[in-house]
């Protein structure tokens, strides 16, 4: 804003700045007030006595064909940047993804929201079969989340469930994957379905194990030394050919370990999803 030089200066929010020892207008760090802080530290407590390489994040967020880069450049003095983007987007798609110490596992894109039978498919087609007896399933309090059918199709393969406590996105490692494919998906601003499922491949291949490490770190579930030992910060994102060779069954792709590829995965669970729901 304005002209004035501001060589050697930080950029920040423009607000009034408060002389040593006093206050200046800040802006807000906002807290739902659903969160039970009491129940923090006790989920704190029991999730202490866990072993961080077996829990497994569970979690989803929403794209869709209008996502654009939030900064951009402009002429020092001139009128702040200009962008454009359809203000009619369409339906949102929503990528369900798990999270491991590995990085983001199975995940499929899916049309609207996440509920009830969508979680249910998930669990039982595409979750399920890629855990190990032992491992730890993490979820928020999404009314979708808390299906018996799901549970049983978790615990079934010798696994179990648990909940973040209310109103906790800090305490969840996905959020922060979520945060850096989401940039990727501004930065890649594809305007139709085609081109968001595949922007969408390459934003959760970019989530590397390193990076997945971190935000375990980050998130109070630091992972053992033996994970660090591999310092590749990121495995190349590859965009395989539009076909699938899995079998007809309906759980192939996820118990492939990417032998037919995210990209192909992605578009080949829309229409089992689709008829779940």
């Amino acid at each position: 804003m304005g002209g004035e030089d501001r060589r050697g200066r930080q950029r920040g929010h423009d607000v009034v700045r408060a002389a040593a020892g006093g206050v200046a207008a800040q802006k807000k760090s906002l807290i739902a007030t659903e969160r039970d802080d009491a129940a923090r530290p006790a989920w704190r407590l029991t999730a202490s006595t866990l072993n961080p390489a077996d829990l497994v994040f569970v979690d989803e967020t929403n794209t869709h064909t209008a996502l654009t880069r939030r900064w951009a450049r402009a002429p020092r003095g001139q009128q702040r940047a200009v962008g454009r983007t359809p203000r009619n987007h369409g339906p949102n798609m929503t990528l369900l993804a798990a999270l491991t110490p590995a990085g983001i596992g199975p995940a499929v894109t899916i049309p609207g929201a996440v509920d009830g039978p969508a979680f249910i498919a998930d669990a039982e087609r595409v979750l399920a079969p890629s855990l190990r007896p032992g491992q730890i399933v993490v979820l928020d309090n999404l009314s979708a989340h808390k299906r018996a059918d799901a549970y049983t199709a978790i615990e079934a393969v010798g696994c179990r469930l648990l909940f973040l406590p209310a109103s906790s996105p800090d305490v969840n490692p996905i959020e922060l994957a979520f945060a850096k494919g989401k940039e990727r998906l501004r930065a890649a601003s594809e305007r139709t379905p085609d081109g968001l499922f595949t922007a969408t491949s390459l934003a959760i291949d970019a989530v590397s194990a390193v990076d997945a490490r971190g935000f375990y770190a980050h998130c109070g579930f630091p992972l053992p030394p033996k994970y660090y030992a591999n310092r590749s910060r990121r495995r190349p994102a590859v965009i395989r050919q539009p076909r699938c060779h899995c079998s007809p069954a309906l759980a192939a792709c996820a118990r492939s370990a990417r032998g037919c590829g995210r990209a192909v995965c992605i578009r080949s669970w829309t229409a089992p999803f689709a008829e779940a729901r």
